[in-house]
């Protein structure tokens, strides 16, 4: 899919900033085994083309797209078993984000599919920052992160002890569009064709083992991008 065009490539500087700190999040989130599967990331290249026209090109993800949570709180409630299971999964990583980076980043915004031959690859995200936007325009900021903790219920895949906001915010309704960062409105986009991406569910097989750890010891710092996250078709 293209994402627009402009004749600048700094246009596309947040989103490229964006997929690099998602990727290594996932390279600690891979490497903790919390979930059955590895979580890869699909990776947006600014190309140009009839001339000095800048596009972000992504490549295409075959299949049918779901959309786990959002950056205004919102995450998948209703579908398959499947879908649920792995939407409880994709909060477990938001979570995680913002526990591995000592409260400053949060991954959110999660979508994309199970590929045909077993592979979960996201694309879009956003990051929400304690600074609002500082990763674009869907940087929410820390009332982001308050709207996602405020409607995120820890589930069989969180930690006990992964960190949280020190005090909740109150009252803020889910948002299932993304939503700005300057005037907190929805983001109405055009759908891609990436959006169309097959969902093979494969049950979690360790979800019931008691006293199982979830993550062994991993330092916040030193997160190394490793090309094994990246989807490469």
């Amino acid at each position: 899919p293209i994402a627009g065009h402009v004749n600048h490539e700094d246009y596309f500087e947040a989103d490229v900033r964006v997929v690099k700190l998602a990727l290594k999040i996932l390279e600690s989130f891979n490497r903790c085994r919390i979930i059955d599967r590895v979580v890869r990331m699909n990776i947006p290249d600014v190309v140009s083309i009839r001339g000095n026209r800048k596009v972000l090109l992504e490549r295409y993800i075959n299949g049918v797209y779901e959309k786990f949570n959002s950056n205004g709180g919102w995450w998948k409630t209703h579908g398959t078993p499947g879908t649920l299971d792995l939407s409880l999964k994709m909060q477990a990583l938001s979570h995680f984000s913002y526990h591995i980076t000592g409260r400053n980043y949060l991954l959110c915004d999660l979508q994309g599919a199970v590929t045909e031959d077993g592979r979960l690859v996201l694309t879009d995200p956003a990051i929400l920052s304690n600074i609002r936007t500082q990763y674009g325009d869907t940087d929410l900021g820390p009332e982001g992160i308050d709207r996602f903790f405020y409607h995120h219920q820890c589930n069989q895949y969180c930690q006990y002890d992964w960190l949280k906001p020190i005090i909740p915010a109150h009252n803020l309704q889910p948002v299932h569009l993304p939503m700005w960062g300057n005037n907190l409105q929805p983001i109405m986009r055009t759908p891609t064709p990436h959006y169309y991406v097959t969902h093979n569910h494969v049950p979690f097989v360790g979800r019931n083992v008691p006293n199982r750890t979830l993550h062994p010891h991993v330092e916040r710092q030193n997160l190394n991008v490793r090309t094994a996250n990246i989807y490469r078709g």
